[in-house]
């Protein structure tokens, strides 16, 4: 859902875009939190964070139709785990995504318990898939530092190089103002 979401104004209506465009899941969310609840967890994690919860939900994001479960129920149970989520996070807790999101990932296992005939595994999965694409960020950003400190310490050897010559210039400048040295002792 970050993907296509613009942060500053993230209503009911733009999430209800974002699962169709996502999931292909069409949910009527107006009457529903879950939306604010979604912008708030937004505003106050970092984005690797966010992102490891969103994953997280997937599994329940995915299934929010009503060919396929009771979907206020399902959005009313979310809501809660979301705001306990929210609780928790606003509280400034340090932890790992993982052992952060841990109740949470309880309250979605219950909430699949009628939708899919192993709703631990489910959950696991998408917890398993978070971490992954977790680690994955950490691994490019640590890419991206690596090759950012390589072009600052190039930048620092070419500076520190035409500073040496433009010190040298100027030696030959003062030599040669000065009559070229010992060319007039003759």
């Amino acid at each position: 859902m970050a993907d296509s979401m613009l942060w500053g104004k993230y209503d009911a209506t733009q999430m209800e875009l974002d699962l169709k465009d996502r999931y292909g899941v069409e949910v009527d969310l107006q009457e529903y939190q879950l939306a604010s609840l979604t912008q708030r967890l937004h505003d106050i994690l970092p984005p690797a964070t966010f992102a490891f919860l969103q994953t997280l939900c997937e599994p329940v994001f995915s299934r929010l139709r009503p060919d396929l479960v009771n979907v206020d129920p399902m959005v009313r149970q979310l809501e809660t785990a979301l705001a306990r989520s929210l609780e928790t996070c606003s509280r400034g807790v340090d932890m790992e995504p993982d052992k952060l999101f841990e109740p949470l990932a309880g309250s979605l296992v219950a909430m699949m318990r009628d939708v899919v005939s192993n709703p631990a595994k489910v959950v696991e999965c998408a917890r398993l898939k978070a971490a992954e694409e977790a680690l994955a960020g950490e691994r490019e950003a640590a890419r991206k530092a690596k090759l950012a400190a390589k072009e600052a310490k190039r930048a620092l050897a070419a500076s520190k190089k035409a500073a040496r010559l433009q010190r040298q210039e100027g030696a030959q400048s003062e030599i040669a103002a000065c009559g070229g040295g010992d060319d007039e002792s003759g």
